[in-house]
């Protein structure tokens, strides 16, 4: 999903008293509920990917957008600093292997509980440190990791710009 129109100007131009809120939803079938968490200092309830009101926890996540990160193949790092109880949970399902973790990042203003970007990818490579508090992983979408560009041969006729003479 791309940005629309209001989105790109608050990240152009950051207008005074507004800004984007981040959210992520961390599911799979082994664990007893959806953790959802926002980069912001209250909880806030907002529509998430689906349609469906959810309410998102204060918890500090860091994630960074697909595209934005050095390697250049589109995943997410993601940390986040959690009670013991979900980095149990996050690694435990993640060394289980069977079925991968999911999780929807979203963006909102703070005026609209829609979504102004939802972004579903599969967590994976999940570590916490000994004391349980940071969960650190990376997102992505690997059904299109290292998939060809371009899955038809560019010609000239269609795409004039190719034309270097």
């Amino acid at each position: 999903m791309t940005w629309d129109a209001e989105s790109q100007k608050l990240f152009a131009s950051a207008p005074a008293g507004q800004r984007m809120r981040e959210a992520i939803s961390l599911s799979h079938p082994t664990f007893a509920k959806v953790y959802r968490f926002t980069t912001e200092l209250e909880p806030f309830s907002a529509l998430n990917g689906a349609g469906v009101m959810v309410t998102y926890q204060p918890g500090p996540i860091s994630v960074t957008p697909q595209g934005q990160e050095p390697s250049g193949r589109g995943a997410m790092p993601i940390r986040i600093i959690a009670d013991p109880e979900v980095c149990r949970a996050l690694v435990g399902a993640s060394a289980r292997g069977d079925e991968p973790i999911a999780l929807e990042h979203c963006s909102y203003t703070l005026t609209d509980p829609s979504p102004r970007r939802a972004i579903s990818v599969e967590l994976t490579e999940v570590e916490a440190n000994p004391d349980g508090g940071v969960v650190a992983g990376v997102a992505g979408m690997p059904q299109i990791d290292g998939m060809a560009f371009m899955r038809a041969v560019a010609r000239v006729a269609e795409f004039p710009g190719l034309d270097r003479a």
